[in-house]
């Protein structure tokens, strides 16, 4: 699929980020670096628009990294051409990569400030840190306020020394999204390899559910070599007094238990769930498959035999129109569970790529 810059300009301001008022064009990690220093500071909006290829950089403990005090948005969206005018819906054409030595990638606001953070159509892989997040650290502290979207990203091979090897999202008073994403075999020694998601936020008439994980697929997470034994949650984790809806998700093949719920308003709905700490507000339609019947070794796709197809929600939740590759979201009758929607009835060879 492709799309204009403006196509997804229109996106970003659905999805409730501030108005663009800078642009970047980055095409390696050097530019990527240079465009969130100058973003963190120029007092304004920016979306940075990353060329499809591998970014990287050979020094510091973060490869790329953005924190402010200032109310404004950031968006990092990948799989653009050279000179971002045609961005192309496959996250793994756009590779941030921490070269297993440092944390990945880290958006971070201030007490008391209330910016938007988003990131969109990127692999994330290769993080190596003492942080939370190794992959992608996202939020702020106790009076942050703002909004985070991170929608459609693959999470590759992070690994942190301590908790949260993929995703780490700490939101004590804003509301989080995370849709359509892909999570592979993230590590950690403490605990929530994956993800650990953090919201106080309150309930409001235009947002009723303030946090909302949903059509992610979370396979092999694994708590480290050397990990204790309290190391038991190798998914991911929710903690908080907000709403929050846990819907449309495949949990397979992790080490532990798939998630801990540490709060008292979470929904579980047509998930694909084995294992889970803690206990639900409410429950429906949730499925517990060994074995999902994903496409084959390293695809995560469904297979046209997985009971997960056509098994998911409709209407109740917001999601993308897309999936990871790009594709219609809904083909069928119903949505599938998981970040790919099987369409092998038009694209015969969609199994064949990894992931």
């Amino acid at each position: 699929m492709f799309r204009t810059r403006m196509a997804m300009l229109a996106i970003l301001v659905a999805l409730g980020g501030n108005a663009v008022a800078a642009t970047f064009c980055v095409n390696s990690g050097a530019e990527l670096r240079s465009a969130l220093a100058s973003a963190q500071n120029n007092g304004e909006s920016d979306e940075i628009l990353v060329a499809s290829g591998i970014h990287e950089v050979d020094s510091g403990s973060t490869a790329f990294a953005y924190s402010t005090s200032q109310d404004f948005a950031v968006s990092i969206i990948g799989g653009y051409n050279a000179t971002c005018t045609i961005r192309t819906d496959i996250a793994s054409f756009t590779i941030l990569d921490g070269e297993d030595q440092r944390q990945v990638l880290a958006l971070t606001g201030s007490a008391n400030s209330d910016g938007y953070i988003g990131v969109f159509n990127v692999l994330i892989r290769n993080g190596y840190s003492d942080q939370f997040g190794a992959g992608l650290e996202a939020g702020g502290p106790t009076g942050f306020s703002g909004t985070v979207n991170v929608n459609n990203v693959i999470f590759l091979e992070n690994i942190s020394t301590t908790a949260v090897g993929g995703l780490s999202i700490s939101n004590p008073a804003g509301r989080i999204s995370v849709l359509g994403n892909l999570f592979i075999n993230n590590g950690c020694s403490w605990d929530y390899c994956a993800f650990d998601l953090l919201s106080n936020a309150p309930a409001t008439a235009l947002h009723p559910i303030p946090v909302l994980f949903g059509n992610n697929t979370v396979v092999e997470s694994v708590c480290i070599n050397g990990a204790p034994a309290s190391c038991d949650v190798s998914g991911g984790r929710f903690y908080g007094d907000a709403n929050a809806a846990f819907f449309n998700n495949v949990f397979a093949f992790n080490e532990d238990a798939d998630l801990r719920l540490q709060g008292s308003n979470v929904d579980l709905d047509h998930n694909n769930l084995l294992t889970w700490i803690g206990t639900p507000a409410s429950q429906s339609g949730n499925l517990a498959y060994t074995d999902p019947l994903f496409g084959g070794p390293g695809n995560y796709r469904l297979s046209s035999a997985s009971p997960l197809r056509n098994a998911g929600v409709i209407g109740a939740y917001p999601f993308g129109a897309l999936d990871l590759d790009g594709n219609q979201r809904i083909y069928g009758p119903e949505v599938d569970i998981g970040a790919y929607e099987n369409t092998v009835a038009i694209f015969g060879n969609g199994f064949e790529t990894p992931f």
